[in-house]
């Protein structure tokens, strides 16, 4: 494998564990606003 090969996939390991985490902050914050919107109905 060449240099460029090991960093393209490093970079691409990278992003994919970034995006995961970012949707699941998204999947966390929909859940609070639906539990607070819940909560301010009573």
């Amino acid at each position: 494998m060449t240099i460029a090969a090991v960093l393209l996939t490093i970079l691409a390991d990278h992003v994919l564990r970034e995006a995961e985490h970012f949707l699941f902050m998204i999947r966390v914050l929909e859940e609070r606003l639906k539990q607070k919107q819940y909560n301010d109905t009573w």
